[in-house]
């Protein structure tokens, strides 16, 4: 249970870490993200698989096609709306037509089966304490924690990190002190798309993509970050964990199908009790 509740645990961090990225500085719930996620794992499939290219140049190309469908939502779609003040609301109906359009494409392509990224054989993971973790289970870990060692250094000591927590507290100030909106912007969905494409693809390695796997992994993000707050990286860690944990004990104690229902539970839960999460805080805004 302890190491299932680790590994659980980077992978929806992962996620987490790409949606918070966007969301703290838009506040749109960008809902085709979730096919950025199955993308980066589809792209391997077609340029590993299918054209039968080494497995490193089909990771890099497969990474540079999430970024550029990320920013393309951006360029495309968000930016748009956003110069003729739309609601966030038709933004989150366009995210959710642009998804359900894109997850349709790559069904006529690729099939609504299960394939597996990997080739050869199976093997049986490596055994600690009694449990087994596979080798691309460690390197899910690994990288989540590279991941954030790498976003809480931009988060804290570069101008990327102070321009985006800039344009989330106050839009129209930041831009009167000259920070570009667009570009950082532009910049967060390139980076989340980057994280999202990536983590797809080290799941999709370890347990097989659908079309549809990667919206199940966007839920399970959000519901990390309304459980930890959206203001805080080190509360997104806090809801992971706690989502990880009560998913596994769900499983151990009563059965996996009971997962998604307690999941969606403690949710409601927070948003009726303590809304603003376990890092969140009310603020008070005073307009001079």
């Amino acid at each position: 249970m302890i190491v299932n509740s680790v590994y659980i645990f980077f992978v929806y961090f992962i996620f987490s870490i790409s949606f918070y990225l966007f969301f703290k500085s838009t506040k749109i719930f960008h809902i085709s993200h979730a096919f950025t996620i199955s993308l980066g794992a589809y792209m391997v499939y077609l340029f590993y698989h299918l054209l039968d290219l080494s497995l490193t140049l089909s990771i890099i190309l497969a990474l540079i096609i999430s970024v550029l469908y990320g920013v393309t939502n951006e360029l495309l779609f968000y930016k748009h709306l956003r110069g003729k003040k739309a609601s966030n609301i038709k933004m989150l109906v366009l995210s959710l037509g642009v998804y359900i359009v894109s997850q349709n494409l790559i069904s006529i392509f690729f099939g609504d089966d299960i394939k597996s990224l990997a080739k050869g054989e199976v093997r049986v993971g490596n055994e600690f304490m009694g449990a087994y973790i596979t080798d691309i289970q460690i390197l899910t870990i690994l990288v989540s924690l590279g991941v954030f060692l790498l976003t809480l250094y931009l988060w804290k000591k570069t101008k990327l990190g102070f321009a985006i927590r800039a344009i989330s507290d106050n839009p129209e100030l930041s831009q009167v002190f000259g920070i570009p909106k667009d570009k950082i912007i532009l910049i967060a969905f390139g980076l989340g798309s980057f994280y999202a494409g990536l983590g797809g693809i080290l799941v999709g390695f370890d347990t097989g993509i659908t079309p549809t796997f990667g919206f199940n992994l966007l839920l399970y993000a959000i519901v990390v970050m309304i459980i930890g707050g959206v203001d805080s990286l080190w509360g997104i860690v806090a809801g992971a964990f706690i989502l990880a944990l009560v998913q596994n004990l769900t499983a151990y104690y009563l059965d996996t199908k009971w997962m998604d229902a307690i999941t969606y539970a403690i949710l409601i839960l927070f948003l009726i009790i303590r809304p603003y999460g376990v890092s969140g805080v009310k603020n008070r805004k005073v307009e001079i």
